[in-house]
């Protein structure tokens, strides 16, 4: 407001808006072929500004609100923004960033006030959130810029806010996003939908699906904005990917950072440097990685988990913007600091299922995979250890995160967010997307999801001559599937992710084990460790197995360093008992999901150790780091367990524990046959002597314990 604006010395009437001409609504915005309009009368709220004046000089500030007025309170059941600015700072031909202007020269759309990046083009705007719950929860005066690159030509554009202490606050202090231990923001983001993006959820499905993975990624909150007081659709409030971000999420130090995005070598760096990286792609070109020596040299220099879980989820989405495009990493400068991969913009992903990600990536087939931003993965695959990590953690990630269940479950988040606005939405832009068409479309969504894993398996197995075992696909199975799934708030606690088979109860080419006893009721709700020679006094019990449980096993979590003889050089620091599934990892009794540990200390290394009541215990060859999700598979390699020859090739190029140890002392001797020979015929029996793990006791028990005799498991954790 102006001072020759309208004064006001009482309260003011405020009305329900119906039958207001649209106004903002109706303005160009783009080129003509982008120009949409509104199909019918637009949805607006009552936006109030006010100032005080003293003989024509402002002596406040301006005090902007924004309030609904309508029968139904519910109308919206998204959270709602209200932006508000100066109408010339959004449209007017000179200074307004919103609209073509006068700059434009009628082709180049670079010469758009709506494409111009830069402070010149950052304009004041008074931001408003509020729910339904906590009614206007946050309002501050920013910033406000266009963002994106392409998006810009469209009529409902991305925006990025901007928190300075010029405006007012110098943050966004509240906790937008409750699954991120979060509660100030520098910058934030406001993601339109490209009307390409036809679910309009593909990135935000994508940023849910990864929350709880090893990778930075965008948290998103879903919202209805208003700007000036006229409905401007579905926006996704995203993070801004910066040195605020990665301070925020990493706790990195936002001054002491370099950030790569695309090639390390044409424009590279939004903060920081080159060389660091150059350097170690120059060792990757020199050495052979293949080297185990060469290969734990470039893990000090960069974070090969977090990696492969970057990897992983780009050939899973079958992102085909990527890798030559939407690429960042970053470092914190300093020693011992690692190359870590931020995870963002899947608008072009859970499109194509037959799409051949991984083959096209490891062979440079088309044109979205150049050369530079291949060569590290590529190499990196020359490595067994990274490779076997990758298929394992490939097939883990499908079986789990990547579920057809659980993806499926995300997208029915977004569609029962969309849903009852989307006709709205549509008939503001015009995107010619009825709410069956878009139905339509989440329906080929939901078949990606339902057919990728097999496409998966099928790449794993034509690049790499390994079998990966994934869920059943079937098209057109998941229609019904109406579980809803959303981020979980921040917790703490440390997940382990481990695989195991036993020798036993496993089946050969099925990369699983049988689970008679789960079928006969045998296995008891608590577990069975408490007595000599575990002795753990652990509680852990359930009143339900899950579905496909093979038997307990206690997992230990060891810090120090093992010794092959003599005594223990290892201490336990945490111990859980766990129930093993027939794919051979081990979850939580209660909850079917991982093991959580809150005793570890975070970034520590521990060994694992496996113990079953009658087959050699083992402990992993490698420490693990401790940290939010840890991962370990004893599955693929004989090597993954400590010492010669401590694990048993199961014939289809898998490893499994040692059957035979009947009495539990970390020997296979004549004295587990006794125990086995002092009652060989028991049936429906839970007995430490039924090696196969089959509710009988008889000569197949036998049987294993033969080839497996004088067999001596580790020294480091024998009882």
């Amino acid at each position: 407001p102006k001072s020759n604006d309208n004064l006001y010395n009482s309260s003011i009437s405020i009305e329900s808006r119906e039958g207001d001409p649209n106004v903002y609504s109706e303005i160009p915005t783009g080129a003509s072929s982008f120009n949409t309009f509104p199909t019918e009368e637009v949805y607006k709220i009552n936006v109030i500004r006010a100032r005080a004046y003293q003989d024509g000089v402002p002596v406040s500030r301006i005090y902007t609100r924004s309030y609904m007025v309508d029968s139904d309170p519910d109308r919206y059941t998204l959270p709602i923004i209200s932006l508000v600015s100066d109408p010339d700072n959004l449209f007017d031909d000179e200074i307004g960033i919103y609209v073509p202007g006068s700059g434009y020269d009628g082709g180049n759309e670079t010469t758009m006030n709506c494409f111009q990046k830069g402070s010149d083009w950052e304009r004041p705007v008074h931001v408003e959130f509020m729910d339904q719950e906590e009614g206007t929860y946050l309002t501050q005066d920013a910033g406000v810029r266009i963002h994106g690159g392409g998006s810009r030509r469209y009529a409902q554009k991305p925006l990025r806010l901007y928190a300075r202490s010029e405006y007012g606050e110098s943050y966004f202090n509240h906790n937008f996003f409750p699954e991120k231990d979060i509660d100030e923001y520098k910058r934030l983001v406001l993601r339109a939908q490209r009307p390409s993006n036809s679910s309009f959820f593909t990135d935000e499905v994508a940023s849910n699906l990864v929350s709880e993975i090893d990778m930075e990624r965008m948290a998103v909150k879903t919202h209805i904005v208003f700007l000036n007081g006229e409905f401007w659709g579905i926006y996704h409030l995203r993070e801004r990917i910066d040195e605020y971000f990665i301070e925020g999420n990493t706790g990195a130090d936002k001054d002491n950072l370099t950030i790569i995005e695309n090639s390390p070598t044409a424009a590279c760096c939004i903060e920081g440097m080159n060389t660091e990286y150059l350097e170690m792609l120059d060792f990757v070109e020199n050495n052979d990685l293949s080297s185990t020596s060469n290969y734990n040299q470039i893990k000090e220099m960069m974070d090969v988990d977090n990696y492969m879980e970057y990897l992983i989820a780009e050939f899973y989405m079958c992102n085909y913007d990527w890798p030559r495009n939407n690429l960042r990493y970053w470092k914190e400068n300093g020693e011992g600091n690692k190359w870590r991969w931020i995870f963002f913009d899947i608008d072009f992903g859970f499109r194509f299922y037959e799409r051949p990600s991984i083959e096209n990536f490891m062979n440079n087939l088309t044109d979205n995979v150049a050369e530079w931003s291949t060569f590290l993965g590529q190499e990196l695959m020359e490595n067994n250890e990274f490779k076997n990590d990758f298929i394992d953690l490939m097939e883990y990630r499908l079986n789990n995160e990547y579920s057809p269940e659980n993806v499926v479950c995300h997208m029915n988040h977004f569609i029962d967010l969309l849903g009852p606005h989307m006709d709205e939405y549509n008939n503001r832009f015009d995107y010619g997307v009825s709410y069956d068409k878009w139905l339509w479309h989440v329906g080929m969504a939901k078949d990606f999801v339902a057919l990728r894993p097999c496409y998966i398996q099928e790449q794993i197995e034509d690049e790499f001559d390994i079998t990966i075992d994934i869920p059943e696909c079937v098209e057109g199975s998941l229609g019904d599937y109406d579980e809803i799934c959303s981020p979980m708030p921040f917790e703490t606690g440390l997940e382990l992710d481990v695989k195991v088979y036993l020798e036993g109860p496993y089946m050969t080419d099925a990369f699983k084990m049988q689970d008679y006893l789960n079928d006969q009721n045998l296995i008891p709700n608590a577990q069975p460790y408490d007595t000599a020679p575990w002795n753990y006094n652990g509680n852990e019990s359930t009143e339900t197995l899950p579905d496909e449980s093979v038997d307990w096993v206690l997992v230990e979590m060891r810090s120090g360093t093992p010794n092959l003889f003599g005594s223990a050089g290892t201490e336990v620091e945490e111990i859980q008992a766990g129930i093993l599934l027939r794919n051979g990892h081990v979850v939580d009794p209660s909850t079917g999901d991982e093991l959580v540990f809150d005793d570890l200390d975070e970034g520590e290394l521990y060994y694992i150790v496996i113990r079953h009541r009658n087959h050699l215990d083992i402990i992993s060859a490698q420490p693990i780091e401790a940290k939010k999700e840890m991962i370990y598979n004893f599955t693929l390699t004989e090597s993954s367990a400590l010492g010669a020859n401590q694990l048993k090739p199961t014939g289809d190029g898998r490893f499994a524990m040692f059957a035979g140890d009947y009495v539990t002392d970390g020997v296979i001797l004549v004295t587990d046959y006794d125990a086995w020979n002092a009652n060989p015929a028991q049936l429906n029996a839970y007995e430490n002597t039924d090696g196969t793990l089959d509710g009988v006791v008889q000569n197949t028990d036998n049987n294993l314990w033969q080839p497996n005799k004088a067999k001596i498991g580790s020294i480091e954790i024998q009882y």
